[in-house]
């Protein structure tokens, strides 16, 4: 697991390194079309990964515990890369779309968005979280970053440079990716996929990929509702406390990726086991979190004016906000991942989360009109207790339902 933290550390410090040096060779309003590209790949991930990071590494976790078969690993593999192939092509309309009504107007911002869904679809790091190889997904994903970030620094100098800031690190990670799959294929017998397997594993994923999006879109539709409906200011006083929040949840991440192949496994023998070692471990995470919550309310003022340069009262408020918000997002992320996902029943986590997108989307406007910054953060928070509350009653149902057969 810690070899995942180290991954996490790399994947969260390096972007922090690269922006500041990006701001000074490309000024404001190339950087600026930058982030967009950089925005859209990352819209572009979500799309191709399709929830495979859990539906297809709970299946290779499954065949690795229960038949360890080359050739039955060999064909999941062949249909996960075939249904993100597809996902692939389905993109390219969308980003000849931006490029001909969007800001991307460059070819090269627009090749450097295909080169990073390709360098996604090769992304070998689903199929080492299922076998629990977690030191190989640190390699791929520590290695791709440290690499992308040399390339950018070494090359791009000016703003007529700035295509390379997104193609560079791409084509590191393209090259990285399938280098890895070189390797795999020696332990794995790869086949040519049938139409029909890739489009049944693509119907499988459906539902954690509708809760991906939903989460994405609240995340991303909540900055862009207080932009629209209150002073630009507000945003950037919202971006604090999001961002606090997130990088608390992100800490969850590695612990919840290497947890996941133990579940399946669990899971196998006895469903009972499992609900009890997850709920112990999210009683756990409930009673260590109120130290970090006070650390950072202890802070408060110190982390606003990192962010801004000064202290604001709203910016502290919505800090506030958003560590209430904390315990019940933990609640959701630990009991959607650990255990709905793993008894397959993925189709309460998408419900769940697509409620509270719904929820989200009639609140923040409100919240953002009457109080603004402070408002969508209490949004947030009445969609996370929301959501919470929902995967948890799903839990408790689905440990009656499994319990029963």
């Amino acid at each position: 697991m810690w070899y995942l933290y180290l991954s996490q550390l790399a994947s969260f410090l390096l972007p922090i390194l690269i922006l500041p040096y990006l701001a000074r060779v490309l000024g404001q309003d190339v950087l600026g079309v930058y982030l967009f590209a950089y925005n859209w790949t990352l819209i572009l991930q979500q799309i191709i990964d399709f929830g495979f990071y859990l539906t297809a590494s709970r299946d290779v976790a499954l065949l690795n515990r229960k038949a360890n078969d080359r050739e039955l690993l060999g064909k999941l593999v062949s249909e996960v890369i075939g249904a993100k192939f597809l996902l692939f092509l389905s993109t390219i309309p969308l980003n000849l779309l931006l490029f001909f009504w969007g800001p991307i107007r460059e070819e090269s911002l627009l090749g450097g968005a295909l080169l990073w869904a390709l360098a996604w679809v090769l992304t070998p790091v689903w199929f080492y979280q299922g076998l629990e190889k977690f030191l190989h997904i640190a390699v791929v994903e520590a290695t791709g970053r440290l690499l992308g970030l040399i390339g950018v620094l070494l090359f791009v100098k000016n703003p007529k440079d700035v295509h390379l800031a997104l193609v560079i690190p791409a084509l590191i990670a393209l090259g990285i990716n399938t280098f890895a799959w070189v390797a795999i294929q020696q332990k794995v017998q790869l086949q040519r996929p049938r139409i029909s397997s890739v489009l049944h594993r693509l119907k499988e994923s459906q539902s954690i990929f509708t809760y991906r999006m939903s989460v994405l879109f609240f995340t991303l539709y909540n900055p862009w509702i207080l932009g629209l409906l209150a002073p630009p200011k507000e945003v950037g006083l919202y971006y604090i406390g999001e961002r606090v929040s997130k990088s608390l949840l992100q800490l969850l991440d590695p612990a919840l990726r290497s947890l996941f192949p133990k579940a399946v496994s669990t899971a196998i023998s006895s469903h009972q086991e499992l609900y009890f070692q997850i709920r112990k471990l999210c009683r756990v995470l409930l009673f260590t979190f109120p130290f970090f919550a006070v650390l950072l309310y202890i802070f408060r003022m110190q982390i606003i004016v990192f962010f801004l340069g000064h202290f604001e009262k709203t910016a502290e408020q919505v800090l506030i906000v958003f560590l209430i918000v904390v315990p019940f997002a933990i609640v959701s992320k630990v009991w959607s991942t650990l255990w709905l996902t793993t008894l397959r029943m993925d189709e309460n986590v998408r419900r769940a989360f697509g409620l509270g997108a719904l929820f989200n989307f009639v609140l923040a406007p409100v919240g953002a009109f009457l109080w603004g910054a402070v408002g969508v953060a209490q949004a947030s928070l009445l969609v996370e207790v929301l959501v919470a509350g929902l995967i948890r009653w799903y839990s408790r149902q689905a440990l009656f339902v499994k319990g029963e057969k």
